[in-house]
């Protein structure tokens, strides 16, 4: 019987060749399989995003019941007037607040928008909130278009503090906004189910859902209009889905909202008092969503048709 034979280590070493083939074919799969594990994340981040947009709009819903069906108000900039902030109080979570998908902290707005008072613990950030809110409110198409969810009015200048109370009890105080924006009956929403409530945004500070606030910059770079270093950082990896967003409307439904680029004209009546038409990216299928009293066949602001000539 001839004794058992060991291999040497030489013998049970790879081969150069062997190694870079191991080292090829590992590539590959891992060429093959990132992609889709990077969907199955971003995916997951979409639903969880969609989750807390539906979160605010029971929460608006709910702060609505007890402040006799009148929208949420705003007289304050910074934190303490955005709207999600108004509706804080009714989330289980206020996790809710932050899109899992936008990476600005309110340090990174004070630095590139101008605004010191950002900074977590100063005036426009009394809660010393590090991350940016995820979500805009629908102010209408512009800011100030007084068209949305919102009455615009102009008040008195003073830049002073204001006081800013909350349902619980304790009370911030913040600059006082030069507009007071005024919460809508919802006797005036026409239509719900098709009126915007919330959305992601790329705002920056009482953040809204108005349409330069959700273009993509690469649109802008695009038609070579002029972008501000506080749009490149707020907008940092907005839109995260190619060119979508997560949206809900006033009824409380939320879906993913796929933008349309193209240039659309829309008309609005400043807080001056003085029409205005405004020609920027269509955005949605049916913009008519911006204004409180479409009923699906009117044409508020030429929602409908584009051409700027209001109903």
């Amino acid at each position: 019987m001839k004794p058992r034979r060991y291999p040497t280590k030489s013998e049970l070493a790879l081969t150069l060749v062997e190694l870079l083939a191991i080292i090829t074919i590992l590539g590959i799969i891992t060429a093959i399989l990132y992609p889709i594990t990077a969907q199955a994340r971003l995916a997951a981040m979409r639903s969880a995003d969609l989750q807390n947009v539906k979160q605010l709009a029971l929460a608006h819903q709910q702060y609505w019941q007890d402040h006799d069906d009148r929208t949420v108000s705003s007289w304050s900039n910074g934190i303490a007037g955005d709207f999600s902030f108004a509706v804080g109080d009714y989330l289980n979570d206020r996790a809710s607040l932050h899109s899992p998908v936008r990476n600005v902290t309110n340090s990174d707005a004070a630095e590139s928008c101008g605004m010191a008072q950002l900074h977590p613990g100063n005036s426009y950030n009394p809660m010393s909130e590090t991350w940016m809110y995820g979500y805009g409110y629908n102010v209408g198409h512009e800011f100030y278009s007084g068209q949305g969810l919102l009455q615009v009015v102009r008040w008195s200048p003073d830049r002073r503090h204001y006081p800013f109370p909350t349902r619980k009890g304790f009370t911030l105080v913040s600059y006082r906004a030069p507009y007071l924006m005024i919460g809508r009956a919802l006797s005036e929403v026409v239509n719900p189910a098709e009126v915007f409530l919330i959305s992601n945004t790329g705002h920056a500070s009482s953040q809204g859902m108005h349409r330069r606030a959700i273009t993509p910059l690469e649109w802008f770079y695009a038609e070579g209009a002029s972008v501000t270093p506080c749009e490149m950082v707020m907008k940092r990896g907005f839109p995260a889905w190619r060119y979508g967003i997560n949206v809900a409307f006033v009824d409380g439904h939320a879906q993913y909202e796929r933008l349309i680029r193209g240039r659309f004209t829309l008309w609005d009546e400043n807080p001056r008092g003085t029409p205005t038409v405004r020609r920027k990216q269509r955005l949605f299928k049916d913009p008519c969503g911006y204004f409180y009293d479409t009923n699906g066949e009117n044409n508020p602001g030429a929602c409908r048709t584009g051409d700027g000539r209001a109903w």
